[in-house]
């Protein structure tokens, strides 16, 4: 297993595991009414999201092994790639990380909200967990802009014996979000609000950076530096990181590298 002992690090990647959580709690007590078979679609999004988020943490990136520094001490010798900073030959898109110890095969970057590089082994659980961050996020909006449209203002605090429709009909839906209006609800659905509003527009501005990296196979230290980039095949860089078309692109499963083909084994771990 994969840790890079790094306190501030560590520090950040349990943050985000805390906002995951309260993410949603949030919205399964906040925004939707027992039973509502939304309540376990986001139970299931959030278990993708928290698998693939340790899943990238610790999940080996790519950092040079033994073997590996042999066939990049042979590669060396025609390339003339060397490290300064670990004083060994590496192969020609690795990149050396000083967090992480080490040089990364086709190094991204450093994520400190996971705490590990991403690199050529994980990429794919990084990039699942964005985009299972990012789905929550227009989740939980799509559900507050909802709340207003069930429960005018007519209809808060049904529950108040002075209110002047408390007898009016309405749906068990209506019945449940209309008569939650106290003071702590309020600062709740705030919160949540702020919280999807901040990660939504995070998350979707990093997914599509990663998509058009991808897409030029370009890393995003390739891209910051300017590098030409290395293909335009496209949909065959995704399959370089995801593995052959398959229902298991969504998955946070771990691609086999054989012979630069990527197979997947089906196994889901967290």
């Amino acid at each position: 297993m994969h840790f890079v002992n790094d306190a501030g690090g560590i520090a950040a990647l349990g943050m985000t595991q805390l906002f995951l959580f309260l993410g949603q709690f949030g919205i399964r007590n906040l925004l939707l009414e027992p039973g509502s078979y939304h309540r376990y679609a986001v139970l299931v999004i959030y278990f993708l999201a928290v698998t693939a988020h340790l899943r990238t943490a610790f999940t080996d990136p790519g950092i040079i092994s033994r073997s590996a520094k042999r066939k990049a001490k042979a590669l060396a010798k025609s390339t003339e790639l060397f490290c300064s900073k670990c004083n060994k030959p590496r192969p020609a898109r690795a990149h050396h990380c000083s967090t992480c110890g080490g040089c990364v095969e086709d190094l991204d970057h450093h994520c400190g909200w996971s705490n590990t590089c991403i690199g050529k082994r994980n990429r794919k659980f990084f990039l699942l967990f964005v985009a299972y961050t990012l789905v929550l996020c227009l989740y939980s909006g799509i559900l507050m802009i909802r709340v207003p449209i069930l429960c005018p203002a007519r209809h808060r605090n049904r529950g108040m014996a002075s209110h002047p429709d408390r007898f009016a009909p309405l749906t068990p839906t209506q019945e449940y979000l209309c008569g939650r209006w106290a003071p702590a609800t309020i600062i709740g659905t705030t919160f949540l609000g702020m919280e999807s509003l901040l990660f939504g527009m995070f998350t979707a501005i990093m997914l599509v950076d990663q998509i058009i990296s991808i897409l030029n196979d370009q890393t995003t230290i390739e891209s910051m530096k300017k590098v030409t980039a290395h293909s335009k095949e496209g949909c065959a860089n995704f399959i370089r990181i995801f593995g052959p078309i398959s229902p298991l692109w969504l998955l946070p499963t771990q691609p086999k590298l054989r012979n630069h083909v990527v197979v997947h084994d089906a196994t889901l771990l967290v």
